[in-house]
């Protein structure tokens, strides 16, 4: 039950599979949030909803060969680097038949055979584990992959975002620095969080970095930054950082309100408006019938990946120490 094979059910014709692809994350998180709330999904739970043009741009202009390390917010990246998405929900379950077996859930989906060498819930995390990944490659002389940290823009202020730059741009290692830039820490607006004026402002002060803005919103501008980043990182030319500007559409996590707490609701519904899928339908005025039809395949897909979940075994209790480091 993957993108792959969801694209093949929907014999797309007139709409492109970009569109499937934002589409399925979004319906991932909306059925996993609602999972969550009827006490199916075990510990917590991070909605992507609002990243999906970057998840899909990342899918589409990364290879199979590279490496991914996200944030506790990435169920899109698991979708559109091909993870198979019933196993996503068995994992959210706590079975055994998750990628991790049930014991990483939401925050610690892993997946090895996709290249995505971990979500995790320590912020700023991934940009480590990133640079360990280029420094592999680098090590090992594979001329054909990258490393891509994800990460938001309060990882920013943390020591591991900088000291992973100025690893990265010393040795000049193949990383492609990420941030998803959806205006807000937990409850912290960027703008009185971060000393910059720019999260991309953060490339300048280290040689062999190239910085790049972008609307995370605006798939094709995402797309263009990432084949971009991509070519230079895997060519020898140095780390990129890009900077893709967004909205988070949920609250930061479980409980916490969409607006009204820290974000207006007239804000709220401003930022909301800007979805990156509609932005993508009418950019490319994409049929509505097909629209309906497709979103109709993707419905079913999810319900039987998600039944899938159901169904799958709950871990043995005599396992309970297995695969602990």
């Amino acid at each position: 039950m993957t993108l792959n094979g969801l694209i093949e059910q929907c014999q797309l014709e007139e709409v492109p599979n970009e569109y499937v692809a934002m589409r399925l994350v979004r319906a991932f998180e909306e059925r996993a949030y609602q999972a969550y709330n009827g006490g199916e999904v075990k510990g917590s739970i991070h909605s992507s909803v609002g990243h999906e043009a970057i998840a899909a741009a990342a899918g589409r202009a990364f290879k199979v060969q590279d490496y991914i390390a996200c944030t506790h917010r990435g169920h899109g990246h698991a979708i559109t680097r091909g993870t198979d998405v019933g196993r996503m929900f068995a994992e959210l379950m706590g079975k055994e038949s998750g990628t991790c077996r049930g014991r990483g859930g939401s925050m610690h989906l892993t997946d090895k055979s996709v290249g995505l060498i971990g979500a995790n819930g320590i912020v700023g995390a991934s940009v480590e584990l990133a640079v360990g990944a280029a420094m592999s490659i680098k090590t090992l002389g594979d001329r054909s992959a990258v490393a891509i940290a994800s990460f938001g823009d309060g990882a920013t202020a943390q020591g591991s975002f900088h000291e992973g730059m100025n690893l990265a741009s010393l040795w000049k290692l193949p990383v492609v620095f990420l941030c998803e830039n959806n205006q807000y820490a937990v409850t912290a607006h960027v703008s009185d969080a971060i000393a910059a004026a720019s999260i991309v402002d953060f490339a300048e002060p280290y040689k062999n970095v190239e910085g790049i803005a972008v609307d995370g919103r605006d798939y094709d501008a995402v797309a263009e930054a990432m084949v971009f980043a991509r070519q230079r990182a895997v060519s020898g030319g140095g780390p990129v950082l890009i900077e893709a500007k967004t909205y988070r559409f949920m609250g930061h996590s479980r409980g916490d309100p969409a607006f009204g707490a820290y974000r207006s609701k007239e804000a709220h519904l401003a930022e909301v408006a800007n979805d990156p899928i509609e932005r993508f339908i009418m950019a490319r005025q994409l049929p509505q019938g097909e629209i309906v039809r497709v979103n109709s395949v993707i419905a079913e897909f999810i319900e039987r990946a998600i039944d899938f979940g159901r169904s799958a075994s709950e871990p043995a209790a005599d396992s309970a120490l297995e695969y602990v480091y």
